[in-house]
């Protein structure tokens, strides 16, 4: 009987030693996910906008947004979701930017990947993410899309949505850039 008790009791013993080793684990991880997701809210910003198109009218211009990602965080993340609307201005118009927004919309943007399938963000590691928005030549876009001022484009990106997530961790967080982009130089074109 002795002896069963005694393993009974060192079985206790592991049993007690493993939980706790679980329950400091857990309580490890959610400060690093917790501090992960308020880190990545600075650490977001816009890189450039390209606008890749050869000028003629039958030709499918592509604009290039450009997020520079670094994971200031002590865990990997993954970015599964980057999403805004882009808007060309037509600097002929004086109207204010908040009441011209439909009047100059582009077209939406986004990069969309499965938690499982993003390539992660190490702790330090710094990354470009590109999302390219499309306009089909001959559309109501198309015309918003080419009204340069002096071979100029002037995009606009309100703050995008952006969710992120952990390679290890099932859990999401989602929230929106505090900048958009606007350059008062303009853009010119790639060709």
């Amino acid at each position: 009987m002795d002896t069963a008790i005694k393993v009974l009791g060192a079985a206790f013993l592991v049993l007690a030693a493993f939980s706790g080793y679980l329950f400091v684990q857990s309580a490890v991880n959610y400060v690093n996910v917790t501090e992960a997701n308020g880190l990545i809210e600075n650490n977001i910003h816009f890189e450039e906008v390209r606008v890749h198109w050869t000028g003629v009218s039958t030709d499918e211009p592509r604009v290039v947004v450009v997020f520079n990602v670094t994971n200031a965080a002590k865990i990997a993340i993954v970015i599964i979701t980057l999403e805004f609307s882009l808007y060309m201005d037509d600097r002929s118009d004086p109207t204010p930017l908040q009441e011209k927004l439909e009047s100059i919309l582009i077209g939406p943007g986004a990069m969309s990947i499965d938690r499982r399938s993003a390539p992660p963000l190490a702790p330090g590691e710094q990354r470009l993410y590109s999302v390219t928005v499309r306009v089909t030549p001959g559309t109501q876009a198309f015309t918003r899309f080419n009204q340069t001022d002096d071979g100029r484009f002037y995009p606009i990106v309100l703050p995008p949505k952006v969710v992120i997530s952990f390679p290890d961790f099932d859990t999401t967080h989602l929230f929106y850039l505090d900048e958009l982009y606007l350059d008062p130089r303009g853009v010119m074109r790639i060709g």
